[in-house]
């Protein structure tokens, strides 16, 4: 389905541009606006049934529901840890697999954790907000995208 570009934009809002399932990045004109439950499951247009998807997370996710997309990412390390390639990369140190802790962005965006726990490392220096504790993605943020709190980059 089309959506206009203030739906579009509304969307990719919602995450402050990232990918509702991994965290990544991505630009409005590379978002897919993803059905957080399909219209052929009995979703709708609403805008809460609405996610931000990259490209990869949306041909991934298809039209599987979420817990259908995270059982499946649960076992994908179990798949890709058979192929020839892989095994030999692993032998070598080239790749570490690891398995899905089974959290989606979303769901860590959306909490106010203790800790920081998400798992991408952050690309700045100073890493966590002394507010609430969020990861940055961006490069050296004015305020934390999360809590509001100003950040000091002169530390």
């Amino acid at each position: 389905m089309s959506f206009s570009k203030s739906v579009q934009k509304n969307v990719y809002d919602k995450f402050d541009g990232h990918c509702a399932y991994c965290g990544e990045k991505i630009d409005l004109k590379d978002m897919k606006v993803d059905y957080v439950k399909s219209i052929r499951q009995g979703g709708t247009n609403d805008f809460d049934n609405l996610f931000p998807s990259c490209e990869l997370c949306n041909h991934y996710k298809n039209l599987m529901d979420l817990e259908g997309l995270r059982e499946y990412l649960k076992t994908l390390h179990e798949w890709i840890a058979n192929d020839y390639n892989v095994k030999v990369s692993m032998s070598f140190g080239v790749i570490n697999l690891k398995p899905f802790d089974g959290t989606f962005f979303f769901e860590f965006y959306n909490s106010k954790p203790k800790e920081p726990n998400w798992r991408y490392t952050p690309k700045c220096s100073v890493p966590l907000c002394p507010k609430c504790g969020l990861n940055y993605y961006e490069e050296k943020p004015s305020h934390c995208p999360r809590c509001g709190q100003p950040l000091d980059w002169k530390v």
